[in-house]
């Protein structure tokens, strides 16, 4: 019966096995070229998403999961504009920054997928970039993949293929939840031997504006941008003609985008607003200073008339200017602490530039003791209400002890009086005095924690009644942050979970 049944059927059953065979024969053809495709684009410099080939790489965020085709932004300001919101979270934000500065200039799309990956992990959510770097990477102004971003001269005629690439970062960093701060054109310093600072000089300022309209619209519906103008900017020193060209840049990019944020630095010891007050594009301000200048300059910058909420987005890095780890967990306490509520930026020496310099290897560095630092450094603020943190400046809530110079004890309370928290260098060699009664407590209770800054350890200390003055002595000689909540708030430990 079987045999006769396909015996009988067969003229039917024909047609079909050929169509069969063709189509095992297109797709081994299919299988065998689009690999080859996909290797012809990356080495044409096209990134294989672009390319309209997946990654193939395992477990990766899509784009599309991050909001990125969506109405939203990882970082924009809050209703009242005191703090920084994530406006598909709702949720306040604190930047955990660092600096990945030639970013574009030397990594791979590999190495960049490395790269974001272990930030993420670690809860840095802020990257400083260069657009264009002319200075630092290995063939500048050529971007990793040996694409030019200019024509014949600098600002003009825009080339596709690197601004495509710089889309692919743009994108991969979304997919990480991570927010890239765009430096358009560093300026450098000295001017003559820095960055983009005396092609800007030589430039009309039609041309700078044209450039920033350019890079606006280019990226305008992205949400994980902000603007950096500037860079070592040698205002004071230059004068107008450099003034007058960054400012056309800026003018530019937000005469399209007034989504996004925009900062400015200018050089070391000068705050964004120093140079910048008054215009209509800045909108968040930025300190910039040697670490012994950090707890006055943030203090002086809370007090401004034309106070705009700021962040630390440069001091000493890890690996320069001999610089110890509990100076650099110093250097980024002192700063939040004393009014920079909004966050600070990390660098390392070996990070930033991606290894065009005989220094450590980056990839060995992702895990320093100044990355784990501000990663744990994060997760304290964002287990608390930074974005209501007030510096005591006129030490109204730790009245005592607070010492001076390299051992100055810094501290803030939230605006409600739900916390304290109170950075401390030295140790056992000082006891503080806090007036608990900045506590606010329903049930006139405080809780109080020691933080370990460089291990991410919480120790209970106790609860007390809010009021009076209380005496604290440190566990150890080493640095700790004193955390004080109202007990009826049943906070977790500091830095065990975002609030």
């Amino acid at each position: 019966m079987v045999h006769r049944s396909v015996n009988r059927e067969w003229p039917a059953v024909l047609p079909l096995l050929l169509l069969s065979a063709v189509f095992i024969t297109a797709l081994a053809v299919i299988t065998y070229l689009i690999p080859r495709l996909r290797t012809q684009s990356m080495a044409a410099g096209v990134p294989a998403a672009a390319a309209g080939f997946p990654d193939n790489k395992p477990k990766l965020k899509e784009i599309a999961d991050t909001g990125l085709m969506k109405r939203g932004q990882f970082m924009v300001f809050s209703a009242d504009r005191t703090h920084l919101v994530n406006t598909f979270t709702n949720k306040p934000i604190f930047i955990t920054g660092e600096s990945g500065f030639s970013l574009v200039g030397q990594l791979s799309n590999a190495d960049i997928e490395t790269y974001f990956s272990d930030r993420e992990a670690r809860g840095f959510n802020l990257i400083w970039v260069g657009v264009v770097d002319n200075t630092y990477c290995d063939h500048p102004p050529q971007n990793a993949l040996g694409q030019v971003p200019f024509g014949a001269h600098p600002f003009l005629n825009m080339q596709e293929p690197f601004f495509a690439h710089l889309d692919y970062v743009l994108q991969r960093a979304a997919a990480h939840d991570i927010t890239l701060l765009l430096n358009p054109a560093f300026s450098g310093y000295p001017c003559v031997t820095g960055g983009w600072c005396s092609q800007m000089e030589d430039a009309s300022e039609a041309t700078m504006t044209s450039f920033g309209v350019y890079l606006g619209n280019r990226y305008k519906s992205y949400p994980n941008v902000m603007w950096l103008i500037g860079g070592d900017a040698d205002i004071t020193h230059r004068g107008k003609n450099l003034q007058s060209k960054l400012n056309a840049l800026a003018i530019g990019i937000h005469s399209v985008d007034k989504v996004h944020l925009m900062t400015a630095q200018n050089i070391r010891s000068e705050s964004a607003l120093d140079k910048w007050s008054g215009t209509p594009w800045l909108s968040v301000n930025s300190i910039y200073n040697s670490p012994p200048d950090l707890p006055v300059t943030a203090n002086a910058n809370y007090r401004r008339s034309d106070r705009l909420p700021f962040f630390l987005l440069e001091d000493w890095y890890e690996g320069e200017h001999d610089m110890t780890q509990l100076d650099l967990r110093r250097e980024a306490y002192w700063s939040v602490l004393s009014g920079a509520h909004l966050g600070e930026v990390f660098g390392n020496n070996a990070i930033w530039p991606f290894g065009n310099a005989p220094r450590k290897t980056w990839q060995s560095q992702l895990n320093s003791e100044g990355s784990i630092s501000r990663e744990l450094l994060g997760k304290l603020f964002r287990s608390r209400e930074h974005w209501k943190m007030i510096p005591d400046i006129d030490h109204n809530v730790v009245t005592g002890g607070y010492g001076s110079g390299w051992n100055l004890s810094v501290a803030s309370r939230t605006g409600d009086g739900q916390t304290i928290i109170v950075y401390v260098p030295n140790g056992i060699e000082t006891t503080l005095s806090v007036d608990m009664s900045k506590i606010s407590s329903a049930g006139q209770r405080a809780k109080g924690w020691w933080f370990n800054p460089s291990q991410g350890s919480a120790q209970l200390i106790g609860t007390f009644p809010n009021t009076g003055t209380r005496r604290f002595t440190l566990p150890d000689a080493n640095d700790w942050v004193l955390v004080l909540d109202d007990a009826s708030a049943n906070l977790d430990a500091p830095g065990k979970s975002d609030l």
